[in-house]
């Protein structure tokens, strides 16, 4: 989110070129839903329309589930 040379933030950048779906890797956000949803409340609507964030945070929630490790040695009630 920070600011270039120009002004205008990463984010900005991004999304005036087309690369916001780039973003959109639920491996990136994974580990940290939260990041993902402050960044993307930054992101112009005019950039927004046409993405599909719910699907995405869906995605993203499956692969956090997937990278957690089981219970060790848990073999159900005793």
């Amino acid at each position: 989110l920070g600011k270039g040379k120009d002004g205008d933030t990463t984010l900005l950048a991004l999304c005036a070129q087309g690369q916001l779906p780039l973003l959109l890797k639920p491996e990136l956000w994974a580990k940290n839903h939260a990041d993902f949803i402050l960044i993307w409340e930054k992101v112009p609507r005019i950039y927004q329309n046409g993405l599909d964030v719910k699907a995405f945070i869906l995605h993203a929630n499956q692969s956090k589930l997937r990278t957690q490790s089981p219970r060790a040695q848990w073999k159900g009630p005793l």
